[in-house]
């Protein structure tokens, strides 16, 4: 009932502002239906996208300034609740995005909770167009070493994802985007450390992107620390063959580095296929391989076909957040974007 309340006052604040700034809502709805090991789910959370409503606005402070925010939550429209998989293990209202910020023409700062800045660029730049749209959770956890817990305000595990209390700096040099993000919350035993720094151009047809994060874990625990470089370029006399990929040397708790390769392309008309092989660089996470086709009704909205399958049962597969029992995933479902 809270979360309720809280919602409806924040969308009529927002209607109550919406002639002085400039106001987005936007989110994606994708739901499908999953086979694996013998068994039929329904899956709301993000079997080709992440599920999730968003709001995002700015307002303009003159002389070249302006007040940028987002406010973003994880949805799973299976049963209508606030999603924490995609969320990570936050299940607040808001648990993908709630930070404010100014930017002054490419220069700037945010504040509060927000996508890990590493995590992004890697997914950015490094994941496959077709079949996730940035949301291969089963693929980007084994590149990261499993992706390493943070620890919210309550003591709750969240995921290496997003971060909360952070601020983040960002600044666009001679091409280049530098993005530097740390987590400014003492560190105890129900919150952890983080800071991340990412570059990111482009140049000769090629879009690249490295970084660097490292943090610790709560007291008592481990340090984890992972530098990626990751790249994807588009061949236009194939068909707009895409090729992508992303490469992790990770460290300290993450004992294995991992890895990440892709590509797409479109088929015959509407339909587009992409291919997707991650390993873990570990017996333990093992290696995944995911192949997806996609079907576009309109610019919006889509049906896809995607299978996933992993040398190791019971791990994260394809491009939903969600454990499986056995070692094949296929999803066949329906997503549309606003």
């Amino acid at each position: 009932m809270k979360k309720t309340q809280v919602a409806l006052a924040a969308l009529a604040l927002v209607a109550s502002t919406a002639a002085l700034a400039d106001v987005t809502v936007y989110g994606n709805l994708d739901a499908g239906v999953a086979v694996s090991d013998g068994k039929v789910n329904f899956y709301g959370d993000g079997n080709n996208a992440t599920t999730l409503f968003g709001l995002k606005g700015s307002e303009d402070l003159g002389s070249g300034l302006k007040v940028n925010w987002n406010l973003e939550s994880g949805l799973d429209i299976a049963g209508g609740a606030t999603n924490g998989p995609n969320g990570g293990g936050n299940k607040n209202l808001f648990n993908r995005a709630a930070w404010v910020g100014v930017d002054a023409g490419g220069y700037g700062v945010n504040m509060g909770n927000q996508f890990s800045n590493v995590v992004l660029a890697a997914l950015v730049n490094g994941a496959t167009a077709v079949g996730g749209d940035g949301a291969n959770i089963g693929t980007i956890v084994r590149v990261f070493g499993g992706a390493p817990g943070l620890y919210d305000a309550t003591g709750a595990a969240s995921s290496v994802f997003f971060i909360p209390s952070a601020v983040q700096a960002y600044a666009n040099v001679g091409g280049v985007s530098v993005n530097y993000m740390t987590r400014l919350q003492e560190r105890d035993t129900s919150n952890s450390s983080y800071n991340g720094v990412t570059a990111a151009t482009s140049f000769a047809g090629v879009n690249a992107a490295i970084g660097y994060q490292s943090g610790v874990y709560a007291v008592g625990t481990s340090n984890y620390s992972s530098t990626f470089l990751a790249a994807n370029t588009t061949f236009e006399g194939l068909n707009n063959l895409r090729v992508n990929g992303v490469y992790a040397w990770n460290g300290d708790a993450l004992t294995k580095n991992g890895y990440m390769v892709g590509a797409s392309m479109p088929l015959v008309g509407a339909l587009s296929a992409g291919i997707t092989y991650a390993d873990g660089g570990t017996a333990a996470l093992g290696s995944q391989t995911v192949g997806s086709l996609q079907y576009g009704l309109s610019k919006q909205t889509l049906v896809y076909l995607n299978h996933a399958h992993s040398s190791v049962a019971g791990k994260f597969m394809g491009n939903t957040g969600t454990s499986v029992t056995g070692k094949d995933l296929t999803t066949i479902g329906l997503k549309h974007s606003f």
